[in-house]
């Protein structure tokens, strides 16, 4: 509470000082802060970005009711809400009543250019002590019990007892961390898979995967997902939350129903079987993100959501100042 009292300190007196006229919030808690220091500020005008589906996690009862209301007061306050899907943008209307004239949808967006790097894939696998010329499977992911990473594990199971040689990797840390280490263990999955932690280099390392799993339970919109099909990757992944917007089956990747990891071990299976089409895949991929996932356009109908907010209203209408502020 005292770190949460320092904030709302330090950046009420920002926004005062700096006479900025419009804070825009990302996340529950920082939406919560921001609102309290904009109202002692002054600050005219609030935007809450919410980036994840809540309601579908493995939470207890009373987090999710605490959520629900602390989200209730918030666009009651707010000027604006962004959610980064559609399918967020349900879930809030339908769960927190918030009238679906006040959300917009603006998606993620990222440079594609920058998961396009040239890998030299002989080296990076040999770097990573995987053998050249046989396939390597992967998940990217926070290790968390809503991206089902568990799930995962099993799906290895399956996928290594009809595909001998087949190897895994786990890129990504969190506090889920050793019960997936000791469900390795149980399954016996020491010799196939790699869980190499939190790495900076994804972009150098999705080239190398033959496909990329997304076993995840809920997704508000999943940049690995972006990321994955920025480089060319064919995706295999679960129906959940957003994924469908990214993944039309058989166009763009290929979708599993929820928690049916019989059926996410055959998708993989799949591809490994038909390299041209797991190829085509990663193509339609690739297409689609530059068509529709760009930061540039992310940006500019952040811009253009700012200006119709602010219609009439701001003391500068023709000459708004953007300033980024971070923890």
């Amino acid at each position: 509470l005292r770190q949460d009292y320092q904030i709302i300190r330090a950046l009420s007196k920002y926004l005062k000082n700096e006479g900025i006229e419009i804070l825009h919030t990302h996340g529950v808690k920082a939406a919560f802060l921001g609102q309290i220091a904009a109202f002692l500020a002054g600050t005219p005008r609030v935007i809450h970005t919410f980036h994840n589906l809540i309601y579908d996690r493995p939470y207890p009862f009373w987090k999710k009711w605490i959520y629900i209301w602390a989200n209730r007061f918030l666009h009651l306050r707010a000027d604006g809400i962004i959610a980064v899907s559609f399918a967020l943008k349900k879930q809030l209307i339908k769960v927190e009543k918030i009238p679906e004239s006040k959300i917009k949808v603006i998606y993620n967006g990222l440079s594609p250019h920058r998961f396009m790097p040239l890998v030299d894939v002989k080296r990076k696998k040999k770097s990573l002590q995987l053998e050249d010329g046989k396939p390597v499977i992967g998940v990217v992911a926070r290790l968390v019990p809503e991206k089902g990473v568990d799930l995962f594990l099993d799906c290895i199971d399956l996928i290594a007892k009809q595909r001998k040689g087949t190897q895994f990797l786990i890129i990504g840390d969190g506090p889920q961390r050793p019960l997936l280490e000791q469900k390795c263990r149980q399954l016996n999955l020491g010799q196939k898979l790699q869980m190499l932690g939190f790495r900076r280099d994804v972009a150098e390392i999705l080239p190398i995967l033959n496909v990329v799993v997304i076993p995840s339970r809920s997704e508000g919109l999943s940049i690995t997902a972006l990321e994955a099909m920025a480089c060319r990757r064919p995706i295999v992944a679960f129906a959940a939350g957003a994924l469908p917007e990214l993944i039309h089956p058989c166009k763009t990747g290929i979708l599993v129903p929820q928690n049916q990891i019989q059926a996410l071990a055959q998708a993989v299976l799949f591809l490994l079987d038909n390299p041209k089409i797991a190829e085509r895949l990663g193509k339609n991929a690739c297409e689609f993100v530059q068509a529709h996932f760009s930061l540039e356009k992310m940006i500019r109908e952040t811009e253009l959501n700012y200006l119709e907010i602010f219609k009439g209203k701001t003391k500068k209408e023709q000459e708004i100042r953007f300033d980024l502020v971070t923890d």
